[in-house]
């Protein structure tokens, strides 16, 4: 193995979102990603997290997702949660204190306790914020659960309460999170862009401790630059696909790709942000290849081939609107190699059979008018 592995290139470009001021209390008992001076042990401990985490990224490791999924205000908003996520009696709903509640009665209460004991004044203030964590298709859904007790008592324990129930009707296991704003400390639940990154490190930490694969690693380190569409726009989507109608923003995207791909508007300053990250995430991975080719050790020169497949399977920096352009330059160059194709009769007549009458040998020339 490489003495001088490059967990400082990495950790650059590993750098998780910033999204905001973080107001939750740091996980416990996961590595510390973070840079900073650290004794011989922790070093240790560090390269041999930064290699499994960029073995996990080339191999592309399922991803974990952690998302806020609603935000209740007053009990009875929260108990009308609360009985969607026990589907009205029919599952389990555990506590932050290990309690099962599955009848509707007993949720009722629960929600009044979070109204009672939150004393903010400010009118229609949140009382709780929902949240479902979720994996693909064929994770084992007890391990999910475990990994989401685990993940709650990390991140919440002792400051705030919470509920939680596991979803097994569809595809993807997945758990509900109910949380009361209030907290013991002082502090309102409210996770930002750079807690929820940390909420799914410590997710998948807990599945990895299950045997489950898993990863958490923000979209740009794994060279994508585009974002997926949100839960509103794919509904959306579905809704007026079914009336044969199309999106204002696809609509919007379609128009102001047209346009630059017809020369009629240039980049946007997002869209050129993306083009030079995914260049230097490229030149980082790049560089951290060439280094571990160089290594002795087997493990290290077949990681390098795996890290050189990733960049090369990387896609493309392209936003909607590029994404749109580039197809819209797709089909113009289709339709222009089917007016400049030979008729089938021309080609006859181009491999030695009798040529349309009246017409030449020999394919016309394009209309260089276009």
């Amino acid at each position: 193995m490489i003495d001088d592995f490059p967990v400082t290139e990495l950790d650059r470009i590993w750098q998780p979102p910033s999204g905001g001021r973080r107001i939750t209390r740091p996980r416990i008992g996961v590595i510390n990603l973070g840079a900073g001076s650290r004794t011989g042990g922790e070093a240790a401990a560090r390269v041999a997290e930064a290699r499994a985490q960029l073995k996990r990224i080339v191999e592309k490791a399922p991803q974990v997702m952690v998302k806020v999924s609603g935000r209740q205000r007053g009990a009875d908003h929260v108990a009308a949660h609360m009985e969607y996520i026990g589907r009205h009696g029919e599952l389990e709903v555990e506590t932050d204190a290990g309690e099962v509640l599955k009848d509707v009665r007993e949720l009722r209460e629960r929600a009044q306790e979070w109204e009672d004991d939150d004393d903010t004044q400010r009118k229609n203030a949140v009382t709780s914020i929902s949240m479902v964590l979720s994996m693909p298709a064929d994770t084992d859904p007890d391990k999910v659960l475990s990994a989401v007790r685990a993940f709650a008592r990390l991140e919440l324990q002792d400051r705030h309460k919470y509920v939680l129930a596991l979803h097994r009707d569809t595809d993807h296991p997945h758990v509900h999170v109910t949380v009361a704003a209030a907290g013991s400390d002082g502090v309102r639940f409210n996770p930002r862009k750079a807690d929820l990154h940390r909420m799914r490190e410590t997710f998948a930490h807990e599945l990895r401790e299950r045997g489950v694969d898993a990863d958490a690693t923000c979209r740009r380190a794994r060279g994508v630059t585009r974002r997926t569409d949100n839960v509103a726009l794919k509904k959306a989507k579905e809704r007026l696909g079914k009336r044969g109608e199309t999106p204002r923003t696809v609509e919007a995207a379609r128009v102001a790709g047209e346009a630059y791909a017809r020369q009629q508007a240039a980049l946007a300053p997002w869209e050129k942000g993306a083009i030079l990250k995914q260049r230097d995430i490229k030149s980082a991975y790049a560089a951290v290849s060439v280094k571990l080719a160089a290594s002795a050790a087997y493990d290290d020169r077949a990681l390098a081939k795996q890290v050189t497949a990733f960049v090369a399977a990387m896609p493309g920096p392209l936003s909607h609107r590029l994404a749109q352009a580039q197809g819209f330059m797709s089909d113009r160059q289709r339709d222009d190699r089917a007016d400049l194709a030979p008729s089938s009769k021309r080609d006859a007549g181009l491999r030695g059979g009798q040529p349309e009458k009246g017409k030449p040998t020999r394919p016309d020339r394009p209309d260089r008018s276009r």
